[in-house]
C-alpha cells in the first residue's frame, strides 16, 4: 500500500514538472477512473489467489534421517535409529496448525498417519511413541517417548525420559535439536 502512494507521489511530482498541471491532471484523472480501478481491483484479486494457492499447496516431504535415541539425565545412553518421513506437509494461511499425511518410519518400525496434525508450537501426537515436535517442514525433530507410569498411564519426564531426535549423528546435537524445539512450548525446559 505504501509502495502505491509512494509511486503515485513520485508520478504527480514528475508530470508537474516535465508536462505542467495539465499532464497531471490527465494522470489525476486517469488514476481515479473507472478503468483504473476495476484493474487494481482484477491484479489485486488475482494476486492474492496466487499467493493462496501458492501457501496452500501441500509440499512433498521425503526424508531419511540418522537420528540418536538417548535418555534425558544419563550421558551415557547413545543409539543410532534411522528416521524416514515420507508423505505431504500441508499448512493453510491464518491457521496455526500444519498436518502431515504420509509414513513414518522409526528404525523398523513405520507407521501410517492420515493426518498427525501440528500445533503452532510443532507439537504432534506421535502413536505409539508421545509426542513429536517438528521445525518447518521436518527439518529437525524430535520425539519424547512416552513410558507407562504407576497410574496405568503413559508419561514422559524430561528429567530422566527417553528422546529421539534427527538429523544428528551424537548426543550432543540431539540434545540441542530437543531443547531448540521443546523451548517454542517449553520456555524454561531444559534437556541435559
Amino acid at each position: 500500500m505504501y509502495i502505491v502512494i509512494t509511486l503515485l507521489i513520485i508520478i504527480y511530482i514528475l508530470s508537474v514538472r516535465i508536462g505542467g498541471r495539465n499532464m497531471s491532471k490527465r494522470i489525476i484523472g486517469f488514476l481515479i477512473s473507472d478503468k483504473f480501478i476495476i484493474s487494481t481491483v482484477i491484479v489485486t484479486i488475482f494476486l492474492f489467489s496466487w499467493f493462496w494457492i501458492s501457501y496452500n499447496r501441500p509440499i512433498n516431504i521425503d526424508y531419511k534421517y540418522n537420528g540418536i535415541k538417548y535418555q534425558a539425565g544419563n550421558l551415557q545412553s547413545e543409539e543410532p535409529i534411522n528416521i524416514e518421513i515420507k508423505g505431504k506437509y500441508l499448512r493453510q494461511l491464518f491457521v496455526d496448525n500444519v498436518e502431515f499425511y504420509g509414513v513414518i518410519k522409526v528404525g523398523d518400525k513405520a507407521f501410517d498417519y492420515n493426518p498427525v496434525i501440528f500445533n503452532r508450537y510443532g507439537m504432534g501426537q506421535f502413536d505409539p511413541y508421545g509426542m513429536m515436535f517438528i521445525s518447518d517442514k521436518f527439518e529437525i525433530l524430535t520425539i519424547e517417548i512416552l513410558e507407562p507410569d504407576q497410574n496405568g498411564g503413559r508419561s514422559w519426564s524430561p528429567q530422566d525420559g527417553w528422546l529421539i531426535s534427527a538429523p544428528c549423528n551424537n548426543r550432543v546435537k540431539a540434545v540441542e535439536i530437543s531443547n531448540t524445539l521443546e523451548k517454542r512450548l517449553f520456555k524454561n525446559l531444559v534437556i541435559k
